[in-house]
């Protein structure tokens, strides 16, 4: 079966237009502004951590601008289980259970966010079905992107299955520009392999494949600009 076009988003500023699916966007202008307006508004410089795992603490954090990205370490090996952007919600699996942060958050560019306390975010459910809602969407579309990506893993050899990572990342992260479209997440090599369970020398060799294919570009910060029709053949073995 073939895969649809992309559908690319707007860009990862602060907005009444969320990315869609995110966590903000799946309530109205209102209650967006009531839940933003919550807690204390922190900022966060690129490379600075969000959450730690194994903390105890049950903080929420919602993301206003920028991006993170979640990575989990099994010894020495850290894994990237994936990337948020404004407008996702972060932390709530702790203030939910009271259980150690499953997950570091590291922000991977600059990030306005609002912190609420576990209490305070239980408190929100509570009372407000459209937030519960909002938030049981968010954790299903979040198990629906690991089963694609499961299946992006399971691909016939590495240059499809980095074809397909990049088609699912430029779905998610990707901003329209002059010339493709512009992934504005950085990701390394090493991590664009976790992702798919492939090694670095492999993501690599798919990557040079691909610029050959004039399907990708890469950029000096582990940034890349995709193009669509060669991407897209790529994906599909052509």
């Amino acid at each position: 079966m073939k895969n649809p076009p992309i559908s690319w988003q707007s860009g990862f500023g602060e907005s009444s237009d969320w990315p869609p699916g995110t966590f903000l966007s799946q309530m109205p202008p209102e209650l967006q502004e009531a839940v933003l307006g919550m807690g204390d508004r922190k900022s966060f410089l690129r490379g600075e951590v969000l959450i730690q795992e194994d903390a105890r603490d049950t903080d929420v954090i919602l993301l206003r601008t920028g991006a993170a990205k979640v990575t989990s370490r099994l010894g020495r090996r850290v894994t990237l289980l994936g990337v948020r952007v404004a407008g996702e919600v972060v932390g709530e699996m702790a203030a939910s259970d009271g259980s150690p942060r499953s997950a570091t958050v590291t922000a991977c560019s600059a990030v306005e966010a609002t912190v609420v306390t576990g209490a305070e975010w239980n408190r929100l459910l509570c009372r407000d079905l459209a937030v519960w809602r909002a938030q049981q969407q968010t954790v299903n579309r979040r198990l629906r992107r690991a089963n694609r990506w499961r299946a992006v893993a399971s691909a016939a050899n590495a240059k499809i299955c980095v074809a397909l990572a990049l088609r699912e990342l430029a779905s998610d992260y990707g901003r329209p520009g002059r010339k493709g479209v512009f992934i504005d997440v950085a990701l390394s090599q090493a991590e664009l392999g976790s992702l798919v369970g492939l090694r670095e020398s492999t993501v690599q060799k798919a990557l040079a494949e691909l610029r050959e294919d004039r399907a990708v570009d890469e950029t000096r910060s582990a940034r890349y600009t995709v193009f669509e029709e060669p991407l897209r053949r790529a994906s599909e073995g052509e």
